[in-house]
């Protein structure tokens, strides 16, 4: 045939030129959705790793559920070592959640679980399942997938733990001193003109059980404050020997009438430590006021102190009966008491070694307590040294309330 002509291969080139942008345009156009998918991807990984909640993805047949999905989250609730994907339901090694997945899988909507794990960190569970359908089309509920989110409500679970048992235990020494003003009250309507001095005998149950409901309402008062942060501490720097010296005067009359001795052991110039000067002298006299009050009569109670490079320990020592050391671990907890009957026969409230761990800590120290039957008992708040910056002058530790009546009722606490 014939060669083509000029302007048949002039159409031809353009034709193959106009070809050649069309798969650029359409190459670009698929970079650029492949980079947006590729973020989407990222973002959605980078939120499933963020998440503090538990995802699990479950897909397949409801017999043969299997893995599809699991972010970090969910792998160290369960101490997974990988994501499991691919591999059956009985590889996340918790029998109570493939329960829980299978109870999903029998509603017919939106489920709540709540399970617990064993082991070395044995928590509580909550989980929420819904079914999931791919592109909104109709699937049977045998093919849906599964998604998971699981909640570690442990410590929730705890707290509300110890709420119920706080109102349990407010109610019940709340209790104790009603019961005896509402009992001493109608006998008083009987006795008051037929035997004067029967009825002065009532009178001053009244006004004990109301002195000793007094100081558990300030203290509770006074741990509200403090576990909600509001109290207010004035931090600044303190001598130890002054403050401590003190508390000493406070009670050396109460020693005396249960023939104790009652000594101040401080090492000559110690240094001054960074706290409140109201909180640190409750602390301790809460803490002497306890050895007095259970400790024997002709027994001994030192307040002494021991300087380290960052801290200085105060130390509060008895020669009573001691404590067991399964007692130990609680002894700082609201209204627990060793002995409870005799506690509360001397005027404790069960709150004042709550309310000196709360103020330690709130002055940035610490408290513990050392204890063998027989051997007495040693407690030991540590409080931080002044620093450089703090030689400028007090200061203030966060908080907004400005009253309170912590010292006021210093020792009552028991």
């Amino acid at each position: 045939g014939a060669p083509p002509s000029h302007l048949e291969a002039s159409v031809s080139h353009d034709e193959v030129a106009e070809l050649g942008r069309d798969l650029d345009q359409i190459a670009q156009s698929l970079a650029a959705a492949l980079a947006e998918i590729v973020a989407q991807r990222d973002l959605i990984g980078g939120v499933l790793s963020a998440m503090s909640e538990g995802v699990l993805l479950v897909g397949g047949p409801v017999e043969r559920r299997a893995v599809i999905l699991t972010n970090p989250a969910l792998r160290e609730m369960l101490l997974l070592d990988d994501d499991r994907t691919g591999r059956p339901l009985s590889s996340l090694g918790n029998e109570a959640l493939v329960a829980a997945l299978s109870a999903a899988d029998r509603s017919a909507g939106p489920t709540r679980h709540e399970v617990a794990t064993a082991g070395l960190l044995p928590r509580r569970l909550l989980i929420q399942t819904r079914r999931l359908r791919a592109d909104g089309r109709a699937q049977s509920d045998s093919e849906a997938q599964l998604l998971a989110v699981v909640v570690d409500v442990t410590e929730l679970r705890r707290l509300e733990t110890l709420r119920r048992d706080f109102v349990a235990n407010a109610s019940h020494e709340l209790r104790t001193p009603v019961t005896a003003l509402r009992s001493a009250a109608e006998t008083l309507h009987d006795v008051i003109e037929a035997d004067p001095p029967a009825a002065g005998r009532f009178l001053d149950m009244i006004e004990r059980n109301a002195e000793r409901l007094q100081h558990i309402i300030d203290d509770l008062l006074d741990l509200s404050r403090l576990e909600s942060q509001t109290y207010r501490l004035e931090l600044e720097p303190l001598d130890v020997a002054e403050v401590a010296g003190r508390v000493v005067e406070l009670f050396a009359e109460r020693a005396r009438a249960r023939q104790m001795a009652l000594r101040l052991r401080l090492p000559a110039d110690l240094p001054r430590v960074q706290a409140d000067r109201r909180a640190l002298e409750h602390v301790l006299c809460n803490l002497v006021d306890n050895a007095i009050k259970y400790g024997p009569s002709g027994g001994v109670v030192i307040l002494g102190a021991e300087a380290g490079e960052h801290a200085l320990q105060l130390l509060v020592q008895d020669s009573g009966p001691g404590i067991a050391a399964e007692h130990l671990p609680r002894l700082f907890e609201r209204f627990y008491r060793v002995d409870a009957g005799r506690s509360r026969a001397l005027g404790g409230t069960g709150l004042g070694l709550a309310i000196v761990k709360h103020l330690t800590e709130a002055m940035g120290g610490q408290v513990g307590v050392d204890s063998e039957p027989g051997r007495g008992t040693t407690f030991r708040c540590r409080l931080p040294l002044v620093g450089p910056e703090s030689e400028k002058g007090p200061s203030e530790a966060p908080g907004s309330a400005s009253g309170s009546s912590l010292v006021a009722a210093a020792g009552s606490s028991g």
